[in-house]
């Protein structure tokens, strides 16, 4: 399919917008024998990102792929976008391509740093430990004085939110989080 069409035909997938479409033009004319691949991945992961999510799966993309003429499956994706190198990455550091094609989804190359760059943070965080103050015990069995099993959980998720660099508390409405 030309690039002409498909644009075209690109146009009527949901909840593609104009801005999704002219970086897809963008990155396809810098592309050279995969541009239809190129578009299509675009496209995609610019609507992803529009619909909040980070990244688009290659499976997603595969039946217009394969309606466009483009590739026939998944694999097949992957091997035209990789005969792009400098517009598609593989998640290493380094260039700093427009598109990141990591285990088997399309990420539009900033938004896949930028998740890197919040998860290290996020991994330095959750490894550092805190000094734990001799007064820590007397001052939990101060707090939590019941020995029921909802205060035993609430005194673990304090000691561990005041002895670690990230804790995360979860559960539902009413378990004791605040």
């Amino acid at each position: 399919m030309r690039l002409a069409h498909l644009f075209w035909a690109l146009r009527d997938v949901s909840d593609v917008r104009s801005v999704d479409i002219h970086l897809a033009r963008e990155l396809a004319e810098l592309a050279g024998e995969a541009a239809e691949a190129v578009a299509i991945a675009t496209v995609f992961a610019a609507r992803a990102l529009g619909r909040g999510s980070a990244c688009v799966g290659l499976e997603e993309l595969v039946p217009f792929a394969h309606g466009a003429g483009v590739a026939p499956d998944a694999a097949g994706l992957e091997r035209a976008l990789r005969r792009e190198p400098t517009l598609c990455g593989d998640g290493s550091f380094g260039a700093l391509p427009p598109l990141e094609l990591v285990d088997g989804r399309i990420y539009l190359g900033r938004y896949w740093r930028a998740e890197q760059r919040v998860a290290a943070r996020l991994r330095a965080l959750a490894s550092r430990r805190m000094p734990v103050p001799e007064t820590l015990r007397a001052r939990l069995d101060a707090l939590f004085e019941d020995d029921s099993p909802g205060a035993a959980g609430q005194r673990l998720a304090c000691a561990v939110a005041l002895t670690r660099g990230l804790a995360v508390s979860s559960g539902g409405p009413g378990t004791g989080k605040t």
